[in-house]
């Protein structure tokens, strides 16, 4: 749950903070962060920190592809959501059930065909 819609905004900062006392911040912190976000519905929030690790060469999990995945398929974004599980899929990183789970959501929400897979 989403208190008052903090959760996403504090995660952001806490990363920022991190940055800039020189903490290393990986995989698992921006995990966090995108479920955070995900959880509060800032999917565009989401995909800025999925965005920021590539920048800065962050290793993007199963896990971390999940949440962006999700956090857009909540909002609407099948689109997004799509690109981002094709792009896990390009990548070489592997889907679970979890993923199949919530790309299929995501279109679901939108009634889009399964023939785009």
């Amino acid at each position: 749950a989403c208190e008052k819609g903090r959760e996403a905004t504090q995660a952001m900062r806490v990363l920022e903070e991190m940055d800039a006392r020189s903490v290393e911040t990986g995989t698992i912190a921006y995990n966090a962060a995108i479920s955070a976000c995900e959880k509060c519905d800032e999917w565009a929030e989401a995909l800025t920190l999925f965005d920021l690790m590539t920048r800065k060469n962050i290793f993007k999990s199963t896990t971390t592809y999940n949440s962006a995945v999700l956090s857009c398929g909540r909002a609407g974004e099948w689109e997004a959501a799509l690109k981002l599980f094709r792009e896990m899929t390009q990548e070489g990183v592997e889907a679970d059930i979890i993923t199949y789970n919530v790309v299929l959501d995501a279109l679901k929400q939108e009634q889009v065909g399964l023939e785009i897979f």
